[in-house]
């Protein structure tokens, strides 16, 4: 739960100069876009982290109807 908390903390702490930078530097769109970007690459590594092996799932299938 620490780990948890502190990832939530340094991303609160370093997103928005990294987004200020961004903004500024690079197109006004870009915060945004970076934002979509994570939000995707989290819902795929979401998806890779609740994917379950097709044998454990014949096993759980199988104990269930015994």
């Amino acid at each position: 739960m620490g780990v948890y908390q502190s990832a939530g903390t340094l991303a609160r702490v370093i997103g928005p100069p990294c987004a200020g930078w961004a903004y500024d530097l690079i197109d006004n769109r870009a915060p945004f876009l970076s934002a979509f970007g994570f939000v995707i690459a989290g819902f795929f590594i979401l998806q890779y982290a609740l994917k379950r092996p097709k044998d454990q799932a014949a096993l759980v299938g199988s104990s269930s109807s015994g």
